[in-house]
């Protein structure tokens, strides 16, 4: 079972992330991860986007990262599109393979995460409705 089936599928574990709305979970398997990991809690980790920011006036996402045991994190955003809430994964500064799209194994040769980039990313890719 993907961990990402959303909250419309027959599932008995009714945990994270197996409770997803369905437009979050497709949002979100666009990107092959594993969610025995995961936060988006403010901690301040170093290399990690967590929690909530608002990146620029009038624009206010949530981070979260979610990766397995011997992954590199992937961190999404969670945000309002003027209708819905939806996610998003940022595909510059972010840790995962574009190739593959999918999250690093922990031993694979990989960028470090660049936070202007993955805000560089969402506000080139989401066009917020009014």
């Amino acid at each position: 079972m993907s961990p990402l089936e959303s909250e419309d599928d027959d599932d008995d574990d009714d945990g994270y992330p197996y409770n997803l709305p369905k437009k979050i979970a497709k949002d979100l398997s666009k990107v092959e991860f594993d969610f025995e990991n995961s936060s988006m809690f403010d901690e301040n980790r170093e290399n990690i986007l967590e929690g909530y920011r608002e990146i620029v006036p009038g624009f206010h996402v949530f981070f979260a990262w979610a990766g397995g045991d011997w992954q590199i994190p992937v961190t999404w955003i969670y945000y309002f599109d003027g209708k819905d809430i939806r996610a998003y994964i940022p595909s510059d500064g972010n840790q995962w393979d574009k190739k593959e799209k999918r999250a690093y194994d922990g031993d694979e040769d990989h960028e470090e995460i660049d936070r202007e980039k993955i805000y560089a990313d969402i506000l080139n890719r989401i066009k917020l409705k009014k």
